[in-house]
């Protein structure tokens, strides 16, 4: 492609009209793709949660493993996450090295993606740092999860010629807030999530009782976003498998 080309095609997109469709859950794009979702000028628009969660410290693997060996860990990790995914019906939308991202639709999507995260940890308490550890001498492993929720947008991305660049690009804050939520979270408090989705929270994932008292799990602190302060929730509570 030429360069009179490439900008004609980038001068044809920003100019056109743009069109928006309201849904109400995740576009398949393989199955049954929908033919309003082009790599034209359109986009979907509804509510969704978002689920990011990241391995900390993988970076330094390298320092002491073999290639070899952090592909296996990367392995073990993800069928893990991807199978809590699965269990709280979400649906795995991006890998990224060892960053998963999960979206969560309908009206239960925050507190499945809440459940989901929950089973997250607990699977790295129960399966994966102990036998990570015992299998590879590496006792390094922890993760974070960021969740947020809200209003996105969803378009393809890419040139369309094949299924390699049928990609979706999710567009809005909940997505990016979500992801950066997950870079700040680590043990012990692994998950964090946004204003908004601790407000939507049911009772059985905001509260737990011991001993007939009552105990709120989430704790409030502050984060930077967008250059402004905003008001966060973290936890260390966890549910084994």
């Amino acid at each position: 492609m030429t360069s009179k080309e490439i900008q004609d095609k980038v001068d044809a997109v920003l100019k056109e009209q743009f069109t928006q469709y309201d849904i109400d859950e995740i576009p398949d794009i393989e199955n049954k793709p929908d033919s309003r979702l082009t790599h034209g000028n359109s986009g979907f628009l509804g509510e969704f949660t978002f689920l990011y969660v990241d391995m900390r410290g993988s970076s330094s693997f390298t320092d002491v493993h073999r290639l070899q060996t952090i592909t296996k860990i990367y392995k073990a990790y993800h069928h893990c996450m991807v199978e809590c995914i699965k269990t709280f019906g979400g649906q795995v939308r991006s890998f990224d090295g060892d960053r998963v991202l999960a979206i969560f639709a309908g009206s239960s999507k925050l507190n499945s993606a809440i459940n989901c995260a929950m089973k997250m940890v607990g699977c790295r308490y129960d399966i994966l740092q102990p036998k990570i550890k015992a299998a590879l001498s590496n006792d390094k492993f922890s993760l974070g999860v960021g969740i947020a929720t809200g209003t996105a947008m969803v378009s393809k991305a890419g040139v369309g010629y094949d299924k390699n660049t049928r990609d979706l690009i999710w567009i809005g804050d909940p997505p990016n807030l979500g992801s950066k939520l997950s870079d700040e979270a680590d043990s012990p408090y692994s998950i964090y999530i946004c204003k908004t989705s601790f407000e939507k929270l049911r009772e059985e994932n905001r509260y737990t009782t011991k001993d007939g008292i009552k105990t709120d799990m989430w704790t409030k602190t502050n984060f930077t976003f967008k250059n402004k302060p905003i008001e966060i929730y973290k936890t260390g509570y966890y549910r084994s498998l």
